[in-house]
Order: structure tokens, then sequence, then C-alpha cells
């Protein structure tokens, strides 16, 4: 197995956003059964909002318009709030 990522019940953590495999990012960030790597986290602010109201952040769980705007790729949305904690924990990896 591949010792630069991580294997969950076999299967390698990918970005639940854009696809990538963790060994091919910087960061990835875990939610409750949804990553996001680093490069969605800084992509994902210029996404435009999801037009469904009653679409949630599938970090959160919060719904729009609760949770803000909420931006996403498929069938995975974020939210602004969820995007600056994960810039926060970003940063604080990359500070070390």
């Amino acid at each position: 197995m591949d010792t630069g990522a991580t294997w969950i019940n076999g299967e390698l953590l990918r970005c639940s956003f854009c696809g990538r495999a963790q060994r091919k990012v910087a960061k990835l960030v875990a939610g409750p059964g949804v990553y996001i790597c680093n490069d969605c986290v800084t992509l994902a602010r210029s996404w435009e909002p999801l037009p469904h109201p009653g679409r949630s952040c599938s970090f959160c769980g919060k719904w729009a318009p609760e949770a803000g705007r909420v931006a996403g790729q498929g069938a995975v949305a974020i939210c602004g709030a969820c995007l600056d904690l994960c810039d926060q924990i970003i940063a604080e990896e990359q500070a070390g």
C-alpha cells in the first residue's frame, strides 16, 4: 500500500470535490465522511453559490441560508465558515 497516503477499509482517501488522491495534494482536510484538498479550499471561494436553497454543507450539515453561502462540486458542498476553518487548519499545519 502507498505509504504517503491514508487508507480506510482498503480505499485511498481522495478529495471529495476534485477526486485527487491524498498523496497528490499538499493537505487533505477531513470532515464527516467528506474530504477537501488545499487546492479546492482555495478554489471553492470562487465557485458559484449553489442554486438550491435547501442544500446543506457536507462538513457541518448546516442548511443554506443558515450556513450562508454554500458552494460545491457534484454531490458535495461547503459553506464559508467551514472554508475558513479549513484555511486555519492548513495554515496551522504549514506553520508547524
